[in-house]
């Protein structure tokens, strides 16, 4: 250290601790994983907060595949990450919108064999069931609105 250094107050214990905690390997396998779990994350933002606007489908893969990473690198703490993640994305997102988008998208159908996974399906059904009940109702506001002339020859 320089003169300038030893003369500081910090060059004292908490300097002395801080060194301590910087030059351990202990410290930087935390940083490490750390990164780790933080770098999916980023990449989902930089998708959603990008200049092009990203499929829907394309949303969920993404959040998907950094939740599997972050399980895979963190396995035992986890779910810390993840339900910070989750409550998130429940309080702002239509999962089941995203999930039907991405079920429906043939990218990840067939790359991922998505035929048969009964979560998205569900979500697909929801959606399915959600439109339909939409369009009826408009149906049958604009029905009643102006209701059909009958079917006369001109008089």
């Amino acid at each position: 250290m320089s003169d300038i250094g030893m003369q500081s107050t910090f060059a004292r214990s908490d300097g002395k601790e801080v060194e301590g905690i910087i030059n351990s390997t202990n410290f930087w396998d935390w940083v490490f994983k750390l990164v780790q779990i933080i770098e999916p994350l980023y990449e989902v933002l930089r998708v959603v907060d990008g200049d092009r606007r990203p499929s829907i489908g394309l949303v969920y893969a993404k959040l998907e595949a950094a939740k599997k990473n972050i399980r895979k690198v963190f396995p035992r703490y986890a779910h810390l990450v993840l339900d910070v993640v989750q409550d998130r994305w429940d309080r702002q997102m239509s999962r089941d919108l995203h999930k039907a988008a991405y079920y429906l998208h043939p990218a990840y159908h067939y790359t991922y064999e998505l035929a048969y996974e009964d979560d998205l399906t569900a979500a697909l059904l929801t959606r399915y069931e959600a439109t339909y009940q939409i369009l009826l109702s408009y149906w049958l506001s604009q029905r009643f609105a102006h209701p059909v002339r009958e079917n006369r020859p001109p008089s």
